[in-house]
């Protein structure tokens, strides 16, 4: 019975090694594969990834190689489809070639180690409230206000910072995750007794 199952295990291996050598010698179509060896073009696409894998598991085949080469098919999909990227159909397939690129060059990967702009204001105003808790003095809040906003420009506007006195509601108070409240980071409590 082992036996048996090497056996047939060694004719697939075959089988998918021609398969791999029709596409990729004689580029070959899955569907001329498929009728080369006496099967279907979706069994054809099967065998060639497969032994794709197989080369890829057993670093045979170099990774960076093979994308180039996917890379180099997408170009010339779209140059191909570009001269009719105003019909439908070669819209489609523009946009699905641009997935693909993506796709290869790892651009839809999730990255743990990117922030989006809300959770960096998130942070910018939790900062800028500590700060207000342990710093009276307005001189020194104007001061690390315009410093923030020359740092981290648009973000600081975005988490509510300002330092030209702001909307006057005073000395800060502390800032919960996700709020939106405005630190105004160049009044103080002097500022509030004056009123």
């Amino acid at each position: 019975m082992a036996t048996k199952r090497a056996a047939a295990a060694v004719r697939l291996a075959a089988r998918r090694r021609q398969a791999w050598d029709l596409f990729v010698g004689e580029r070959l179509t899955f569907e001329q594969i498929g009728a080369r060896l006496g099967c279907g073009s979706s069994t054809a696409w099967r065998h060639v990834v497969d032994h794709r894998d197989a080369l890829v598991r057993e670093q045979l085949l170099d990774v960076d190689m093979l994308r180039a080469r996917q890379l180099g098919g997408v170009s010339a999909l779209v140059t191909t489809h570009w001269k009719n990227r105003r019909r439908k159909s070669s819209a489609d397939v523009i946009l699905s070639a641009w997935t693909r690129e993506a796709k290869l060059m790892g651009l839809d990967a999730y990255r743990p180690d990117v922030y989006s702009a809300d959770q960096v204001a998130n942070v910018l105003r939790g900062i800028a409230a500590l700060f207000m808790e342990i710093v009276a003095d307005p001189e020194q809040r104007r001061a690390f206000s315009i410093g923030l906003r020359r740092k981290v420009g648009a973000l600081a506007a975005q988490a509510g910072i300002n330092g030209n006195g702001g909307n006057g509601h005073g000395a800060a108070k502390p800032v919960g995750h996700g709020s939106t409240a405005p630190v105004d980071v160049g009044a103080g409590p002097e500022k509030e007794q004056q009123r």
